[in-house]
């Protein structure tokens, strides 16, 4: 009997609500695999963030004089503090540097607050700096720190302040020595004595430019030499971290200023393929480049302009294909008896420190490798630097009111290039000595050996091991050097280079050659004897002669020794040759270091699984709701 339309429309309202807890149980169950692990960042304007010092550096920090020109580097020093912002996770402060300046590399590094907790981190890109808490603030107080970044010039000014927006709020800085960003007015002066310079690198560079410079004037000096016909000798040589660049068009002679060019930087003049460039002001010189491993002679020939310097530039590619984090790469070069040295490594550009308060003071680690093992020591590799203190004479830990003793000794772990500050402030006058035992490396290098830690207190001493005294609110600066050599592999070769195996050589004198006595045998085989049998044959020569005559086609028999097995072995080589195909797999392992979300890796992972449970449960809630109406 068929039902009434009213019936069937009561049953579908009352089967709705089943449907639709059916759809919002399947939104919930994937809700949990879509929503964030973590809190999304919130600027936090009630974190405090100050300029501290805006002065003149060079590219890695060190100070110098004077106003900036556009090109030129400052250093900007600041604080932040956020004591009372009861900051949560997920909260930041943000540092929008000026639009004149541009930041040296895009970075990400570890955010330490007061007691040395790792409470965040800082991206440092894209023209500003931002400050990310993580879940270790909850329940701190006293939450503050400094930092600093190096900045380059890349637009002039007709002011003498620059805009920075520190959190929110916009403030006008004065630049270094209080002068506009202007153009720099270059005016010739003689390079005397010879000069090197290296390029400052950073992780993943696949080359590092060099200079030699010298002025000809100078050379000149030489009562050999003239200005017309000149002959000079550059001996140049590497560190073992890198190698040559091989391709002579990249070694260039350049001029750098003259009397009547002041302005020239960088003029291509030859290369040493002879490439001449024609370049007026500079004479006619030729380069030529003899490269024999980690040394090249470079001699320059022809005339040149008496008052003009000069430049070789050439390249070097670092050992292992690129630049790696806290390995030094140096270059020495001895210019007509006169001998110059450089070297460059990374550095960064950008720091967080501890808190400093009145009273007490810090200290860094910055860890650096050099040796021709320095490409085998991955950056993530870990030293353990054990840092001793002892308070100043008389004083213990209840004379320094709210400061809480760390461990002793302090423990740090230092990866290659990165800079690890001390995990507390210390109080004034305390002694700390530093020591290392670089076989502490985690993980553990096996192919290399490790000298004598060096360590270098910036303007103190150093040594194997160093001590230094805290002063206030200053972060003494120390420089650790590893040297890794690497073990030959060949050492076994010299146990296969016992040439005294010649000693077996004598065996010749087993080859008795004589043997071929045993030759006569077959003479001894008297075929003679046979050959009366043959006698018989002329009988059976003429019946079976004409069936002897098939028998040669066994002698075609030995064709299958012409059926050359090893050519079809010969086929089988290229095979090994294809195994090698496969060398593109390694690629992949490189893709997969692109998958740094490791918050999303569960859910990823289980995302298919959570698709089909999803489906089974939408489907088993219809079919219910269907058969809630066709029993009804």
């Amino acid at each position: 009997m068929p039902q009434s339309t009213t019936a069937v429309i009561e049953r579908d309202r009352r089967s709705r609500p089943i449907i639709l807890v059916a759809i919002i149980a399947l939104a919930a169950f994937f809700g949990a695999f879509i929503a964030p692990s973590v809190a999304s960042a919130e600027q936090n304007p009630n974190i405090k963030v100050e300029t501290t010092d805006f002065t003149k550096s060079s590219e890695t920090g060190e100070p110098r004089d004077g106003a900036v020109s556009k090109l030129d580097y400052a250093k900007y020093a600041f604080t932040w503090d956020a004591s009372n912002a009861d900051p949560k996770p997920g909260d930041s402060f943000v540092i929008e540097f000026p639009k004149e300046f541009a930041l040296l590399e895009t970075i990400t590094i570890p955010l330490r607050a007061s007691g040395g907790d790792e409470a965040g981190e800082c991206v440092v890109g894209d023209g500003k700096a931002t400050c990310t808490f993580n879940e270790a603030v909850v329940g701190k107080t006293n939450i503050k720190g400094s930092g600093e970044v190096i900045l380059q010039a890349r637009e002039t000014t007709e002011s003498n302040t620059v805009d920075f927006n520190l959190n929110g709020e916009t403030k006008s800085v004065p630049l270094p020595d209080n002068q506009p960003i202007g153009v720099r007015e270059r005016q010739y002066e003689p390079i005397v004595p010879p000069e090197k310079w290296a390029e400052t690198v950073r992780p993943g560079d696949t080359e590092i430019d060099w200079w030699v410079a010298f002025n000809a004037g100078e050379v000149l000096k030489d009562p050999e030499q003239q200005a017309d016909s000149v002959t000079i000798t550059i001996v140049d040589t590497l560190s073992s971290t890198h190698s040559y660049e091989t391709d002579l068009s990249k070694w260039q002679l350049m001029g750098y200023a003259t009397k009547t060019q002041p302005q020239d930087q960088g003029v291509l003049i030859t290369d040493a393929t002879g490439a001449d460039q024609g370049v007026a002001g500079y004479g006619s010189p030729k380069l030529d480049v003899k490269i024999d491993g980690n040394q090249a002679t470079i001699t320059i020939t022809g005339s040149l302009n008496p008052d003009a310097n000069y430049t070789v530039k050439y390249l070097t590619i670092p050992s292992g294909g690129s630049v790696k984090p806290g390995v030094v790469y140096s270059n020495s070069a001895d210019v007509q008896g006169k001998t110059v040295t450089q070297s460059t490594q990374y550095i960064q550009t950008f720091k967080i420190t501890v808190e400093m308060e009145d009273g007490f003071g810090a200290f860094d680690v910055t860890k650096l490798i050099q040796g021709d093992g320095a490409s085998s020591v991955s950056s993530d590799t870990e030293f353990e630097v054990v840092a001793s203190w002892t308070l100043p004479e008389g004083k213990t830990e209840a004379d320094y009111a709210g400061w809480t003793a760390p461990q002793n000794p302090i423990r740090l772990q230092v990866k290659p290039g990165d800079t690890v500050a001390s995990p507390v402030s210390l109080p004034v006058g305390t002694v700390v000595t530093l020591t290392e035992d670089a076989n502490s490396a985690n993980p553990a290098v096996p192919d290399v050996t490790w000298s004598d830690p060096q360590f270098a207190v910036k303007d103190g001493e150093s040594g194997n091991s160093v001590s230094f005294t805290i002063e206030n609110k200053t972060q003494t600066a120390v420089n650790l050097t590893n040297e890794a050599t690497k073990i030959p592999e060949p050492t076994p070769t010299p146990t296969d280079t016992p040439t005294p195996e010649p000693t077996d050589t004598p065996e010749p004198t087993e080859t008795p050659t004589p043997e071929p006595t045993d030759t006569p045998e077959p003479t001894e085989t008297p075929t003679p004897e046979p050959t009366p049998e043959p006698t018989d044959t002329p009988e059976p020569t003429d019946t079976p002669t004409p069936e002897p005559t098939p028998t040669p086609e066994p002698t075609e028999s030995p064709t299958p020794t012409e059926t050359p097995i090893p050519t079809s072995s010969d086929d089988d080589t290229p095979e090994p040759g294809e195994s090698d195909a496969p060398s593109p797999e390694p690629s992949n392992p490189q893709q997969t270091t692109d998958k740094p979300g490791l918050a999303q890796t569960g859910a990823a992972d289980f995302a298919p699984l959570a698709a089909v449970a999803g489906l089974f449960l939408l489907a088993g809630l219809s079919l219910v709701a269907l058969r809630t109406r066709t029993e009804r």
